[in-house]
């Protein structure tokens, strides 16, 4: 099936902005050209993504809701990073880091296929600070029985570096003021990497046995969220990029007892980033769906990712993309109503 095209509004510098539905028997998937954003996530009869119902939310949001974020996803120590033996400053958009970057706010072409759609940007050499003129495809697919497939290519004419993530927050109740404490998180990783007190990583690894950021077993996102140890207070919340065990399928999941919905997420990337919603009370738009308020812990984000601050840490797999190599990762959303195993 074709997607649905519909306009979504008008940005304020009078570009058009377009969402495109895609559906099955199952449910719906709202995206929109805007940051390549998941804007809608509808399985079961419930919504299971946070967001906004008018661009103006996404304009002035904070939170990066369901937005495709990037050159290079999370934080950079200093905005500071070398290639080629050549050092680039990036904006210090967090403290004295750099975070994200500005794919959330730009506009991206598109073209509808069979169950998909594909969005497309050139980011110019020296936007932010990267270098290098850098291709990017976002390719979007609803896959039976209701399967979000994201996959992303990229291709440069200098050494840069890319790391991008899609960036939608959870709530699989359906109902956000529920919060997501009751939701059960597994994750397939031994160890995580332990940030300094910006919440950026040192470069080492830390096992995840013993503490509250073990994972292996699904366990409530609520005890952890209260936990004292793993410097979980210092992020207000769990803030922590997981090393993933290579191989494993699913490498993380997610179930609400109380739509008895489950996620399962599969990907090629090595790193997840669990994400609490800690500060979704601060975000700056006044509202989100339905003239919500969001609080902290309404939801929770899970970025497939490489790890955060790998241009500083040698030891994490490298995120420099040469004009020789084609840049590719793939992310599955498996929705469905089973329970975790």
């Amino acid at each position: 099936m074709i997607p649905e095209k519909a306009l979504f509004g008008i940005g304020q510098d009078g570009q058009q902005v377009f969402a495109f539905t895609l559906r099955n028997e199952l449910g719906a998937v709202r995206l929109l050209d805007y940051g390549c954003t998941i804007q809608s996530i509808q399985f079961d009869g419930r919504e299971l993504v946070l967001g906004y119902d008018d661009l103006a939310g996404y304009e002035q949001g904070s939170s990066l809701m369901g937005a495709f974020v990037g050159r290079c996803v999370n934080r950079i120590l200093g905005g500071r990073f070398f290639v080629d033996g050549k050092q680039y400053q990036l904006p210090k958009n967090d403290g004295d880091n750099h975070i994200h970057g500005i794919y959330p706010n730009c506009v991206f072409s598109s073209e509808l296929g069979e169950d998909q759609v594909t969005f497309r940007r050139l980011s110019p050499d020296g936007e932010e600070g990267y270098p290098g003129n850098l291709d990017i495809t976002v390719r979007f697919r609803l896959e039976h029985p209701f399967r979000l497939v994201a996959e992303v290519e990229a291709s440069t004419d200098a050494g840069t570096i890319f790391s991008p993530a899609c960036h939608p927050y959870f709530n699989l109740s359906g109902d956000p003021s529920r919060g997501v404490g009751d939701h059960l998180l597994m994750i397939h990783a031994v160890t995580y990497t332990p940030f300094d007190q910006t919440l950026c990583p040192t470069g080492a690894r830390k096992s995840v046995d013993g503490t509250s950021l073990d994972f292996r077993k699904a366990k409530p996102l609520g005890e952890a969220i209260k936990a004292q140890d793993c410097d979980i207070p210092v992020a207000k919340g769990i803030d922590h990029n997981f090393v993933l065990d290579e191989g494993s399928d699913p490498a993380a999941s997610l179930y609400c007892p109380a739509s008895e919905i489950l996620l399962q997420i599969e990907t090629t990337q090595p790193g997840l980033q669990v994400y609490t919603g800690n500060y979704l009370a601060d975000d700056a738009a006044p509202c989100g769906k339905n003239g919500i308020r969001y609080r902290d812990y309404d939801a929770v984000a899970l970025e497939t990712q490489h790890f955060p601050n790998t241009p500083n840490c040698p030891d994490f797999p490298s995120v420099i993309l040469h004009p020789s190599e084609r840049y590719f990762q793939r992310t599955v959303y498996a929705f469905s109503k089973e329970r975790p195993q």
